[in-house]
């Protein structure tokens, strides 16, 4: 498929990950209107192909996303459209993670209680798995003295 770009994003990039997480792709296209297309012909191609296992739409959701399994590692990964706000939170996050190896650490503990507790189940109306790692780092924020800076994007780079 030509013109598209393809990167991963969520929480095996942000450095918040649990060992049951998925691997988030997104595609994007400078051709914005024919995205679903995309996300169709991608399936069909995973779906034919005996590289991938359990490969599934989910094209009804509020993120539209084409489901698969590696069988080698039998890590499941997720392929979405245009997901630049989760590119972007992907990106602060792991900005954040890296200043201060208790940042990942102690996201990771809240969002495994959040996952213990059943709040983490954005499909049943709860939070999305990601508000663990974003409540942390505000919490960091807000100590005193303060663990993290806060952060003001401008443009494409981040800056305090």
């Amino acid at each position: 498929i030509s013109d598209i770009e393809m990167k991963m994003y969520g929480s095996s990039i942000s450095g918040f990950g649990l060992t049951s997480s998925n691997i988030n792709i997104y595609v994007n296209s400078p051709s914005a209107k024919c995205m679903p297309k995309i996300l169709v012909l991608i399936f069909d191609l995973l779906i034919k192909s005996d590289k991938f296992k359990d490969v599934h739409c989910d094209f009804y959701s509020k993120v539209p996303a084409v489901i698969f399994t590696d069988p080698e590692s039998n890590i499941v990964c997720q392929l979405t459209i245009n997901s630049c706000f989760a590119r972007d939170t992907s990106r602060l996050l792991s900005i954040y993670s890296s200043l201060d190896p208790r940042v990942a650490q102690l996201g990771i503990v809240f969002r495994t209680w959040g996952k213990i507790c059943g709040l983490d189940r954005q499909k049943e109306g709860t939070l999305p798995a990601y508000s663990f790692s974003l409540m942390t780092v505000y919490y960091l924020q807000n100590t005193s003295p303060p663990v993290l800076p806060v952060f003001y994007k401008v443009g494409l780079e981040y800056t305090s």
